[in-house]
């Protein structure tokens, strides 16, 4: 996910993610060709994507990425459960 986050167009940050046309470990993959301004539809979209705004935008903020290194690093003991 923090690929994601680091999307760019350039030197702009653009945080976009798409629904990947190969696969990956989550089914996603990074957007490097729209704005980040843009309004695009996705099929779906990540679990990471909290929708924060109206609607889920097909970006990472860096809240919703630390949401997730925060979950993933969620233990009982010394197992880590991500939950």
């Amino acid at each position: 996910m923090i690929e994601r986050f680091d999307t760019r167009i350039g030197t702009v940050r653009t945080r976009r993610y798409a629904v990947a046309t190969t696969a990956t470990e989550d089914g996603f993959a990074s957007d490097p060709f729209t704005a980040p301004s843009a309004t695009v539809p996705l099929p779906r979209y990540h679990s990471a994507d909290t929708a924060r705004t109206a609607t889920r935008d097909g970006k990472i903020d860096l809240i919703e990425l630390t949401r997730l290194i925060e979950l993933y690093n969620t233990r009982v003991g010394t197992l880590r459960t991500g939950a």
